[in-house]
């Protein structure tokens, strides 16, 4: 309870959150339900003065978001117990949704008239056109002015030429390939890739790669592991008792001795790794840059095996003194991927 007073004053809508945590626990709690209605009641009067502001002001848009954010609250609500409510006027947010609209379309409209039409005019048109369809799906024909305009700011990239390093021209299909889905992502409303045979591409991508590669080669380290163990060497008679004569009761019983087994072996490592960093531009046809990135990728590959194995010998071999860990390590060569596999 206390921290939904304590938020009040800054987030009514938090407050209510809180209180709904409350009711769902004891849903009787008539001092959450009046408090709860207590600012219900405030949100919806605050909303109604934001929406006269803004729709004086003719910002209709964010007079749509406040709005939202209230019906968001009230739906909330209903899955609380306490029949608490937020008074809304069903008909306001329709209304001001096509004020929003309109305003869009009307914004949009007068770019879209302008002569010429260049690629940044097209493209703010189309956001507009896109703007008033959130509002409104299928007002008026901005859905087909949208996608007139969309089209008329789409930058289609196709691939130029890529300067690769040494050794390195087999990657260039895979680059491709990746920035196709990474360049497309970054802005897909007004980016697409298009064949090099397309009269409609406007801009073309280059690009150059990097490389570097690692071998650390065949790297040994020598290991050594003891273990203390006892063997039987003998017998010997020990008294344990008496028996109900008084007599000594004589058992034989085995003598130990402890002894050393010393393991060595050796353990190998190699590791390969490559750095590709991958810089690339977009240039429309008169030579402008549009955009340009870049980055990096790193690979690596890691293989390890134990050999040279030795150690004391006798009745008991020295493997008994090779960690559980070597013995499940390869014991034959593999070689790690190279650059190329990388």
């Amino acid at each position: 309870m206390d921290a939904a007073k304590a938020t009040r004053p800054k987030n009514p809508h938090a407050a209510l959150e809180y209180l709904a945590r409350i009711l769902k626990e004891d849903p009787a709690n008539q001092e959450a339900i009046n408090l709860a209605n207590e600012i219900g009641k405030e949100i919806a009067a605050d909303a109604d003065a934001k929406v006269r502001h803004f729709e004086e002001g003719k910002k209709y848009a964010q007079a749509v978001a406040v709005c939202d954010r209230v019906l968001a609250t009230r739906s909330f609500l209903k899955k609380v117990p306490g029949n608490i409510d937020i008074f809304v006027n069903e008909e306001e947010r329709p209304r001001l949704a096509k004020l929003a609209a309109q305003q869009f379309y009307d914004r949009a409209d007068g770019l879209a008239k302008e002569t010429p039409v260049t690629v940044p005019t097209a493209k703010k048109a189309a956001i507009a056109f896109r703007r008033s369809l959130g509002f409104v799906p299928g007002f008026r024909d901005a859905q087909q002015r949208y996608e007139s305009m969309r089209d008329a700011a789409m930058t289609r990239v196709a691939f130029g030429r890529f300067k690769c390093a040494r050794g390195t021209d087999f990657l260039v299909p895979r680059f491709q390939s990746e920035l196709k889905e990474i360049i497309t992502g970054l802005n897909p409303e007004f980016l697409e890739i298009s064949g090099n045979r397309n009269p409609q591409t406007n801009a073309v991508l280059t690009g150059t790669i990097e490389a570097s590669f690692n071998d650390t080669g065949w790297r040994g380290s020598k290991k050594k592991n003891k273990v203390t163990k006892q063997r039987q060497i003998g017998t010997e008679q020990v008294q344990t008792g008496t028996d109900a004569q008084g007599n000594p009761i004589i058992e034989e019983q085995p003598v130990y001795e402890e002894y050393t087994l010393v393991a060595t072996w050796t353990e190998f490592e190699r590791r390969t790794a490559a750095t590709l960093t991958l810089r690339y531009e977009i240039r429309d046809l008169q030579g402008n840059q549009m955009d340009a990135g870049s980055g990096s990728l790193k690979m690596s590959d890691q293989k390890q095996y134990a050999g040279q194995f030795g150690g004391t010998t006798g009745e008991e071999d020295y493997e008994d003194a090779i960690p559980f860990y070597v013995k499940q390590m390869p014991k034959q060569r593999v070689e790690p991927a190279s650059f190329e596999q990388l």
